[in-house]
């Protein structure tokens, strides 16, 4: 089976756990409609329940999404001439009607590992996937703000720091389910 970036996000979408949850919240809840997984390739602009393709390439996909004022991305990237690998990432990002209360003091933590992916096989910068997700910061206040807004952002503050972990691992069980899903495990 010869498996290309389209090919792995029809899997994502299809698998297991994706179909089994977040699907039927998604058409249910956010009455978004079952995309047409017949069209091939993925183009900029097609949408797939609330993503949309934002950019795209031979070897990579960005979908982004918007709704209720939160926003995000999801990326996928199948390296070329590595037959099994499967690159996937997410960001979160703050939503649009909350105030950044703070600057951020930037950390980043850098895991090697055999399984890296060379950060040049990637035409996708960090910058335009908004990598929202691997940063930690110290709130420092802005006397521009209003109490109310400045108690806002600290509860947003809050709560991403606090879904950041339940994203990364439910990221992480999508990515198994789509990887069963390719290799015919249903």
């Amino acid at each position: 089976m010869n498996i290309t970036v389209d090919s792995i996000v029809r899997a994502f979408f299809d698998s297991k756990v994706f179909s089994r949850c977040e699907r039927h919240v998604l058409k249910i809840a956010l009455l978004q409609k079952e995309p047409d997984f017949t069209l091939e390739p993925f183009r900029v602009g097609d949408s797939i329940y609330m993503w949309r393709v934002a950019k795209r390439n031979d070897h990579e996909i960005l979908l982004e999404w918007n709704t209720f004022g939160m926003s995000g991305s999801t990326w996928f990237f199948k390296p070329p001439n590595r037959s099994c690998d499967i690159v996937f990432g997410s960001t979160l990002a703050r939503p649009d009607w909350a105030p950044d209360v703070g600057k951020r003091k930037k950390e980043f933590k850098d895991k090697k590992s055999k399984k890296d992916v060379d950060k040049k096989s990637s035409s996708f910068t960090p910058q335009s996937i908004r990598a929202v997700a691997n940063q930690t910061g110290r709130i420092v206040a802005d006397d521009s703000l209003s109490p109310m807004s400045k108690f806002k952002g600290v509860l947003v503050n809050l709560a991403l720091l606090a879904s950041l972990p339940i994203h990364r691992y439910y990221s992480r069980i999508l990515l198994l389910s789509t990887r069963k899903y390719l290799s015919g495990v249903f």
